[in-house]
C-alpha cells in the first residue's frame, strides 16, 4: 500500500536507485503513519525532508500545512494551504474541509480575518452537522474583530441554531451555546432587538443592515 501511494503521489527523481526509492517509500508510509496517528511533528519531519528531494503531491502538501496548523506555525500553515487549497477540488469533502478549516484559523491567528472569514465560509457546505456550530461561531468572532456586527449576529444566530441540535451531554459544547447566547442577546440589545426578532430572515432583513459601520453596522429599530 505504501509503495502503491508512493508511485501514485510522489514523483521520483529518474536517477534514484531502487533502494532509495524503497527506503522513501518507507518513508512516505511513516510520514502518513504518523500524520494519521495525529503524531504532526514527526510527520512534518519526515514530509520536510520528502519536500526537499521531490515532488510530493499536492495531498501531501496539505498534510504538511495542516501539520504545521497544528504546530502553531501559523505563518507557514497559511502559505503552504493557500497555495494548495485550488487543487484539492477532486478530495474528499472532510479531507477539503480539515484543509479549509486549518487555513481559517491560522489566518485567524495572524490576525487576517477577512480571509479566515472566506475559509470558514468555504468549510460549511463540507463540514458535517457536530461542526457547524463551532465554525459560525469562528466566523461571528470574526465579525467581532471585523467591528461588523451584522456579519456576528447572522453567524451567532446560525451557531446558536446548530448547538441546539448538538449532544449538550459534552461540557465545552455546553459552554460555547451558553457563550454564543451571551454574545448574541448583548448584540441584540444594543440594536433595539429581541429573541424573536431573530426567528424569520424576513424579520431580520428588515430590522438591520449590512453596512459594515466602525460603530456598528445595524440601523435600530425605530
Amino acid at each position: 500500500m505504501k509503495k502503491v501511494a508512493l508511485f501514485i503521489f510522489l514523483t521520483l527523481s529518474p536517477l534514484s536507485s531502487a533502494n532509495a526509492q524503497v527506503r522513501e517509500s518507507e518513508k512516505l508510509g511513516k510520514a502518513i503513519e504518523y500524520f494519521g496517528g495525529q503524531k504532526y511533528h514527526e510527520a512534518l519531519i519526515l514530509f520536510e525532508d520528502l519536500a526537499k528531494k521531490y515532488r510530493l503531491n499536492p495531498r501531501f502538501h496539505a498534510y504538511m500545512g495542516v501539520c504545521y496548523f497544528k504546530e502553531q506555525d501559523y505563518q507557514h500553515a497559511a502559505e503552504m494551504l493557500d497555495s494548495i487549497i485550488p487543487h484539492l477540488e477532486p478530495f474528499p469533502p472532510h479531507e477539503r474541509g480539515v484543509c479549509y478549516y486549518s487555513c481559517a484559523e491560522s489566518h485567524f491567528m495572524l490576525g487576517d480575518y477577512p480571509t479566515a472569514l472566506s475559509y470558514y465560509e468555504m468549510s460549511i457546505p463540507v463540514a458535517n452537522e457536530r461542526e457547524k456550530g463551532d465554525i459560525y461561531y469562528r466566523m461571528g468572532c470574526c465579525g467581532m474583530m471585523m467591528l461588523s456586527d451584522s456579519i456576528q449576529i447572522e453567524n451567532f444566530r446560525q451557531a446558536n441554531t446548530w448547538f441546539e441540535k448538538a449532544d449538550m451531554s459534552i461540557p465545552a459544547t455546553r459552554a460555547r451555546r451558553k457563550q454564543t447566547e451571551v454574545m448574541l442577546r448583548a448584540l441584540l440589545v444594543t440594536h433595539g432587538l429581541s429573541w424573536t426578532d431573530m426567528a424569520s430572515k424576513e424579520t431580520r432583513d428588515n430590522q438591520y443592515q449590512h453596512t459594515d459601520k466602525q460603530s456598528g453596522d445595524i440601523d435600530k429599530k425605530e
